[in-house]
């Protein structure tokens, strides 16, 4: 696999004015960037010279997959997000997330939790675990779901880096304007997804990874 800076799937300012155009610029092309260039010295002459970021996570160790981890988290935070108009949920998601949380309101209130509670830096995710049920976890620095055997929905990035510019010292703050952002058509399509996954896994047991992967790998394309 060719590893090259995943570009954003919108323009750096759309998400202001709750993230700003050089959190965006900060974020991306400083952070993410340098953990690109690092993989690629890494992976150099390596077994996993031509593996996907995926394998890497997997059965990688070390800085590999450190560095394999933290773009792949970074390319699935971007990709949840986006200022859009109104989305209507319906159907299983909504329902899981009721069950789970009791509402919508409920459900950003377990996120602001998990965020009052986590030290350091790291990650909030919404996963589904291998019951099938929806989680709120989280990992600390670049620690991945995928090598848990759990499927991703959401990804909340609690490293100062991705608030500081705009909200210095206050991440709670930084979560109220963040969950303002999430792009709800994204995240059910994903659970959905997984659904279908389970429906068919005795004829397609690797449909969800594939799909999941097919997304992922859009903004991992060569950028030359």
């Amino acid at each position: 696999m060719k590893i090259n800076l995943p570009a954003l799937p919108y323009a750096a300012h759309a998400l202001e004015p709750y993230i700003s155009e050089r959190t965006v610029d900060a974020h991306q092309r400083d952070y993410l960037k340098t953990y690109v260039t690092k993989l690629k010295d890494l992976v150099q002459g390596t077994k996993f010279a031509n593996a996907d970021l995926d394998t890497m996570i997997i059965k990688a160790d070390g800085l590999i997959l450190y560095n394999a981890a933290q773009i792949w988290n970074h390319t699935f935070y971007f990709s949840g997000i986006n200022k859009r108009k109104e989305y209507k949920l319906d159907g299983n998601f909504i329902e899981a997330l009721r069950h789970k949380f009791g509402s919508l309101n409920g459900f950003r209130d377990a996120i602001i939790n998990k965020a009052v509670t986590m030290f350091g830096s790291g990650w909030i995710w919404l996963i589904i675990d291998e019951k099938g049920k929806l989680e709120l976890i989280q990992e600390i620095d670049a620690e991945s779901p995928l090598r848990k055997g759990m499927k991703p929905l959401l990804a909340i990035d609690l490293c100062e880096h991705a608030y500081y510019l705009d909200y210095p010292n206050r991440r709670i703050d930084y979560i109220n304007s963040f969950l303002k952002l999430l792009d709800w058509e994204i995240i059910e399509k994903r659970y959905n997804q997984y659904n279908v996954k389970k429906a068919l896994r005795k004829n397609t047991p690797m449909l969800f990874d594939t799909v999941i992967r097919k997304n992922i790998c859009e903004f991992l394309s060569a950028t030359n």
